[in-house]
């Protein structure tokens, strides 16, 4: 059985996936404007949305990291 995850584990999982979904978003602007000119300017909404959940992620990550009992 596996051990279950802390939440800062669980953030740091969450902040990895919200990255790879900015990546696509990115990538697939790129590749729309290379095929036919467009692209990039429908995009910016989608990467500046996904930059803000990567941002408060990261406010929650340092949030628990200060919540974390200090090892010893």
């Amino acid at each position: 059985m596996s051990e279950q995850q802390s939440p800062l584990d669980s953030l740091k999982i969450f902040r990895e996936l919200l990255v790879e979904e900015r990546r696509r978003v990115v990538v697939k602007a790129l590749k729309l404007h290379k095929e036919n000119g467009e692209g990039g300017d429908g995009f910016g909404l989608d990467i500046q949305l996904a930059q803000e959940q990567i941002e408060a992620v990261d406010h929650a990550i340092a949030d628990e990291t200060l919540l974390q009992p200090p090892i010893h």
